[in-house]
């Protein structure tokens, strides 16, 4: 096989696992809003599919998405659960505050970093 095919063959594979990544992340956080609140659940797939039934369609346009972080969009959702009975005040809550948390390892490596200067 030359370099162009096994370029080809590499890039295939780091797809297969990102893929296989993201579908057990996405896995273990159905898992949690399901142990956490079953009734959640429905909600999540219907944003998944992006349900207008549930979610107002004009919420998922290109020009909303780029204008609102997460955090933003589902307070602006939070807003519209108040007036509707298609999605909740508190699972807008909860999706917000799981956007709102910070995807940081920092807390864990000053735990290593001092682990690091006791063990030395």
């Amino acid at each position: 096989m030359d370099d162009f095919g096994i370029k080809i063959e590499k890039s295939f594979r780091e797809m297969q696992c990102i893929a296989i990544t993201v579908y057990l992340q996405e896995k273990e956080a159905e898992d949690w809003i399901e142990n956490r609140n079953p009734d959640f659940v429905p909600l999540v797939l219907a944003f998944k599919i992006q349900d207008d039934s549930i979610y107002p369609a004009n919420t998922f346009t290109e020009a909303v998405k780029t204008a609102f972080s997460d955090s933003k969009w589902w307070q602006v959702m939070e807003k519209k659960a108040e007036k509707s009975a298609r999605i909740t005040v508190e699972f807008c809550r909860l999706m917000r505050g799981l956007h709102s948390a910070p995807a940081s390892s920092g807390s864990l490596e000053r735990i290593f970093s001092t682990f690091g200067h006791v063990v030395c």
